[in-house]
């Protein structure tokens, strides 16, 4: 039988619960339009947007919330758009069997907690997932010790498959806590008086901008430094002339900007708000996460109602909190969407059995000038993938380095570096003063790469060996480690050079 599709007065209608914070969470533009969108695809149901602004953390709130929600009569409810709360309406979806979609970070749950959470399905990575990411994504940098600095126990928890790299008697890992304070400098020098040019920086968006912003007047933004940003919202934020900085600034996110799936759903949120008589714009590349999870989430129910072909004999639930009489059809509903694999604005997504998001992508990218460039993917399956061939890796490698000047730090020590001995009259200056191996090798690959070296002798004439009393270094080791090497003209790398080379 062939069914003509239903005006919009004759479509029966469904109503999706949604609760946020307040009327100002962006996140509700997303949930709106993605409501729109698929009652556009589908012709035979009509879906009715109900939004609730509440106080995620006052539990009796969110069950007097959840609880007006499930007696409106709706099929699914979607966040809240915080962490906070989001147990108890689990909880509670759980018992009537109301299906429940939420976009947001959660912890690791312990087994008994599962058990009441088998109506949720989290379209954000899975912890576990995500911090295993993070650490193979630094691990591939092969840095021998870092500093990780955090703001909260939520992102200590993101981070803790990285804690668990390198070897604690030999490369410590500094772990520091960021304060309440935003004057970050006094907290920021003790790190530079370390040794540690490594960073991994870890807080809310809003904080990134402020806590670099003083690090580069610290001068802790330099060649020398590497700083991964482990925020999946990075990208959402303008960074003005710390863009260009010269530290290599890395940091990860779920979306392709590029994706047409995304430059549709920003025209949507535009168009939707346009219709209502309100301005929103923003840029595909600056779309915030949440929003774009939270659009998923819309997607993936409609579609599942769509595939699960119950449209015809859907029924809204007609249950209460207090009689705890679970609704018919929503247990069939959430466990064929969590078997399912699908392609969404954020990639992929699968379920585990535990309805959280097994598989996803993470795009490893570096900040520049330009913006970002994508260097990586990490899936849980295929682990990192490097997306730039050979070839280019060596062109980007020799536009940073080209026209710069490298001092390379050595000592004499033939064949690698002598004195010259000058010919009648010559007065030897600058790199004329030596020959021997080090001097052609340097010279071969300074041609190659386009960039100006100069040669100095370590001060104590030593390669460099640790006091373990004081625990520095001398020698050519002490002076790679300092890393002061610049003048007013000139910005300069470092490359050592000794006898074995």
């Amino acid at each position: 039988m062939f069914l003509l599709p239903l005006t919009w007065a004759e479509r029966e209608k469904f109503m999706v619960g949604s609760i946020f914070t307040s009327d100002k969470d962006e996140a509700e533009i997303a949930f709106r339009t993605a409501v729109d969108r698929a009652n556009i695809l589908e012709r035979h149901i009509e879906l009715v947007p109900v939004v609730i602004y509440a106080n995620t953390d006052d539990s009796f709130i969110m069950e007097k919330t959840v609880c007006n929600l499930i007696s409106q009569g709706v099929i699914a409810i979607f966040g809240p758009s915080t962490g906070g709360g989001t147990d108890i309406i689990a909880s509670i979806c759980d018992t009537l069997d109301i299906p429940h979609f939420i976009y947001d970070w959660l912890p690791n749950e312990s087994l008994p907690d599962r058990e009441h959470t088998s109506m949720t399905l989290n379209i954000h990575p899975d912890n576990l997932l995500l911090s295993q990411g993070f650490a193979e994504i630094v691990q591939s940098f092969g840095w021998r010790s870092f500093t990780i600095i955090y703001e909260s126990d939520k992102e200590l928890q993101q981070l803790q498959d990285i804690l668990r790299l390198g070897e604690p008697s030999k490369n410590p890992t500094t772990i520091k806590q960021l304060g309440p304070d935003e004057d970050y400098r006094p907290f920021l020098k003790e790190i530079k008086l370390s040794t540690d040019n490594c960073l991994i920086l870890h807080c809310a968006p809003e904080n990134l901008f402020n806590i670099l912003q003083q690090a580069n007047e610290l001068k802790m933004l330099g060649e020398y430094q590497s700083v991964f940003i482990p925020v999946l919202d990075t990208h959402t934020m303008e960074f003005g002339e710390l863009s260009g900085v010269e530290a290599n600034i890395t940091t990860v996110r779920l979306i392709d900007p590029t994706d047409f799936h995304i430059k549709n759903v920003v025209h949507d949120w535009e168009e939707h708000e346009k219709r209502e008589g309100r301005y929103y714009k923003v840029e595909p590349h600056q779309v915030k996460t949440q929003m774009i999870l939270l659009n998923d989430a819309v997607w993936l129910f409609s579609k599942g109602l769509t595939e699960l072909g119950i449209i015809e004999e859907l029924k809204a639930p007609e249950i209460e909190c207090r009689r705890k009489k679970p609704w018919p059809q929503g247990r069939r509903i959430i466990e064929f969407m969590k078997a399912r694999s699908d392609e969404v604005a954020t990639g992929r997504i699968d379920f585990n059995e535990n309805g959280q998001r097994s598989y996803f992508t993470l795009r490893f990218m570096e900040m520049n000038a330009a913006g970002y460039l994508d260097l990586a993917t990490w899936d849980p399956v295929n682990g990192l993938d490097v997306l730039n061939d050979d070839e280019e890796s060596e062109k980007r490698v020799g536009q940073k380095l080209s026209n710069k000047t490298f001092i390379i730090s050595s000592r004499i020590g033939a064949p690698f570096l002598t004195m010259r001995e000058p010919n009648e009259g010559e007065v030897l200056q600058g790199n004329s003063r030596y020959e021997g191996y080090s001097m052609d090798l340097i010279d071969a690959i300074a041609k190659m790469l386009n960039f100006k070296y100069e040669f100095r002798l370590s001060p104590d004439g030593k390669y460099g060996s640790l006091n373990k009393a004081t625990q520095t270094w001398d020698g050519i080791v002490r002076q790679l480690i300092d890393g002061k090497f610049v003048t007013q003209k000139r910005q300069h790398f470092r490359l050592s050079s000794s006898s074995h080379s």
